[in-house]
């Protein structure tokens, strides 16, 4: 005679093996509201962390459970996405990159879903999107840290920042407080001209460049220290 204790293991076996072929298919995905009930369809928009001008903005649309054909408006300018699931996956992405020229300011993003299946209502989403000035590094170097009173320095400036964002402007020089010279930066942020400084004080200067922004950078500013000594 059968070992009822081993029988009625091999019987819970069994069930579960049924129960285990009821459910859905390896990849496939479900969406309730966790009491049966069907999720109502959505969309979404993603964004990045670094929304500062001179740079490419990746955007995401996200839908869920709601197929049909995507679309994005910049202000209501129609966007062309680089990557795009077909109109008829229920959970949809499309990919969308925002010109790097866009200038600093607030901006209108606004997602569509229009349904493939006719009867079915439009979903749309908007998000509020806001592009900073960037933040650059002004660098300036001069010809010599030391040198004897009454000798001139070179006093250069040139402008580094990210992407495509213009480095032109203006950079001003001061000798502590009293204005020395001033350098015009070209499109790639490099001075035309140095300043030149005839130094006859006895002592440290402390040269001061400060770069007045445009309207993709904000201002900079940046100091370096010359020794003039006794001759």
């Amino acid at each position: 005679m059968r070992n009822p204790r081993r029988l009625a293991a091999a019987l819970v076996l069994v069930l579960a093996g049924t129960l285990a072929g009821l459910a859905p298919a390896s990849g496939a995905v479900t969406r309730d509201s966790g009491q049966g009930v069907p999720a109502e369809p959505r969309i979404e928009i993603r964004t990045g962390q670094d929304r500062v001008a001179g740079l490419f903005h990746e955007v995401g649309v996200q839908t869920y459970g709601a197929p049909g054909q995507i679309t994005l408006t910049l202000d209501g300018r129609p966007q062309t996405p680089s990557i795009a699931s077909g109109p008829d996956e229920p959970d949809g992405y499309a990919e969308y990159e925002l010109s790097a020229s866009l200038p600093p300011g607030r901006y209108t993003l606004r997602a569509t879903v229009a349904p493939s299946a006719p009867g079915e209502p439009v979903l749309s989403t908007e998000l509020d999107y806001r592009i900073d000035r960037q933040q650059p590094v002004l660098v300036t170097e001069v010809s010599r840290r030391v040198v004897a009173q009454g000798r001139t320095v070179r006093v250069r400036a040139r402008l580094a920042s990210l992407g495509f964002a213009p480095r032109t402007g203006k950079v001003v020089v001061r000798d502590g407080r009293r204005v020395v010279g001033r350098i015009t930066l070209r499109t790639t942020g490099v001075g035309k001209r140095p300043v030149v400084l005839r130094l006859h004080r006895v002592g440290k200067h402390r040269l001061t460049a400060t770069f007045q922004g445009n309207t993709h950078q904000q201002p900079a500013r940046s100091t370096v220290t010359v020794k003039v000594r006794r001759r």
